[in-house]
C-alpha cells in the first residue's frame, strides 16, 4: 500500500506531535509507543470492514460484509507493507484476532492477541481483543493507559451493555463514542444503537423470559396475551385474577370477544399462532379500552355514518370491521398514524411497540 503525499505529511505530523508530547509529558492522539506510530489512513478501509462485520455479528441487518478470508488477505498484505512498524502490525494482528473470534476460532484469536501484545500492549484494539478473550478482566480500567483512541473502549462498553440488556446505558455510551471516532464506526454500529433505543424500556434486572418476549420483531396472539397478563392488570376482570395457562387464557379472551371486530362482522378467527398486525392490535386494544364500560365501542362508525363523512384514515375505510378500533386507538393516543395520514394496518409491530401501546391502555 503506497502512501500518497498526504500520508507522508501525516507521518511527519505524527513525529512532530510525538516530540511535542514528550516535552509536555502527555500522550499524542496517534502515538502508540515511543518508537512507532499508527497512521490511521493506512488501514482505514480495513478497520471499517472489521467494524461492519463486528456490528453485523451482534445484530444482523442484512448489510453486505467482507468475507473473513478477504479480510485476512488484506491484513497479510498490510503487515508485509508495515515492515518494522510495530504499532501498525499490532493493530493488524488485533483486527485479525477480532475477526477470528467472530468466526468462533478462539485459538487463532489467542495467537493473534499474543502476537499483538508483544508489540504494543496498550493499543485500543489489542485491549479490546484481550477483553473479549477474557484475558483483560476490566476493560474500562484501561482508559487511563490506552495509547490511542480511548473512545474505542467507550464503544466496546456500549456493545457490552447492549449484550447485558442495559439498553438505556448502552445508548448513552454509543452516542459518546460516535462523537470522536471516525464516521465509519457510527455507520457500522448505528443500527445497534437504534435497537438499544427501541428496547430502552427493558432493564438488566428483567428476567430472561421477559427479555426474550420483548425483543421479538413480531408477535403472535399468544405473545400478545402473555404480555398483557404479565405486565398489566387489564385481563384481571376476565380471568378473575387467576393464573391461567396459554390455552386457558386464550379461551377466556376468546369467550369475552376481545379478539372480535366491533364495527362490523368479520369471519376471520384469530388463532393462538396468528401473527399480530397493527389492525389486529388495534382491535384487541380497543376492546380492552372500551371493556371498562365508559366508552361506546361503535361511537366513531355511528358518527361518521350519520354525518355521511369519509374515513379520515387513508388506508382504513369506514366500512372496515375495525374502523372504530383504529380511530379509537388513534383519537385516544394509544396508537398513531405513522405518516399522519395512513395507519398501515398490515404492518407487524415489534413486541416493544405493542407493549408501549398496551401500557397506554392501562
Amino acid at each position: 500500500m503506497k502512501r500518497n503525499w498526504l500520508g507522508a505529511f501525516s507521518a511527519l505530523f505524527a513525529v512532530v506531535l510525538a516530540l511535542s508530547s514528550c516535552a509536555s509529558g502527555n500522550k499524542g492522539d496517534v502515538v502508540l509507543s515511543s518508537d512507532d506510530f499508527l497512521i490511521f489512513d493506512d488501514i482505514q478501509e480495513l478497520e471499517a470492514a472489521v467494524a461492519l462485520k463486528d456490528a453485523e455479528s451482534i445484530l444482523p441487518t442484512g448489510r453486505e460484509v467482507k468475507e473473513s478470508a478477504q479480510i485476512f488477505s488484506m491484513i497479510d498484505v498490510s503487515i508485509q507493507e508495515a515492515g518494522m512498524n510495530k504499532a501498525l502490525v499490532a493493530r493488524l494482528e488485533a483486527l485479525r484476532g477480532i475477526v477470528c473470534l467472530i468466526d468462533g476460532r478462539k485459538q487463532q484469536a489467542v495467537s493473534s492477541y499474543n502476537a499483538a501484545v508483544k508489540l504494543v500492549k496498550d493499543d485500543a484494539k489489542v485491549l479490546i481483543l484481550g477483553s473479549r478473550l477474557g484475558i483483560i478482566k476490566n476493560l474500562q480500567e484501561q482508559k487511563s493507559t490506552v495509547a490511542n483512541e480511548p473512545n474505542l473502549l467507550v464503544l466496546e462498553d456500549a456493545v457490552s451493555l447492549f449484550e447485558k440488556n442495559a439498553y438505556m446505558d448502552s445508548v448513552a455510551q454509543f452516542d459518546a463514542a460516535f462523537i470522536s471516532l471516525p464516521a465509519f464506526y457510527a455507520e457500522a454500529f448505528r443500527p445497534l444503537r437504534n435497537k438499544a433505543w427501541e428496547l430502552k424500556s427493558i432493564t438488566a434486572e428483567d428476567d430472561e423470559k421477559t427479555v426474550a418476549l420483548l425483543t421479538k420483531n413480531s408477535i403472535t396472539v399468544d405473545d400478545m396475551l402473555e404480555m398483557t397478563e404479565s405486565s398489566t392488570t387489564l385481563l384481571s376482570r376476565y380471568t378473575s385474577g387467576t393464573d391461567l395457562g396459554a390455552q386457558e387464557l386464550y379461551d377466556a379472551v376468546f369467550e369475552k370477544k376481545l379478539l372480535d371486530a366491533v364495527s362490523a362482522a368479520d369471519e376471520k378467527v384469530l388463532t393462538r399462532e396468528e401473527k399480530i398486525t397493527r389492525i389486529y392490535a388495534a382491535r384487541y386494544l380497543w376492546n380492552l379500552f372500551t371493556g371498562r364500560g365508559k366508552t361506546d365501542a361503535k361511537k366513531y362508525s355511528a358518527m361518521y355514518q350519520r354525518l355521511k363523512r369519509k374515513s379520515p384514515v387513508g388506508d382504513v375505510d369506514i366500512s372496515s370491521p375495525d374502523f372504530d378500533a383504529v380511530l379509537g386507538c388513534v383519537e385516544n393516543e394509544i396508537m398513531d398514524l405513522p405518516d399522519g395520514r395512513n395507519f398501515y394496518p398490515e404492518e407487524k409491530p415489534t413486541a416493544v411497540e405493542f407493549n408501549t401501546w398496551l401500557k397506554k391502555v392501562e
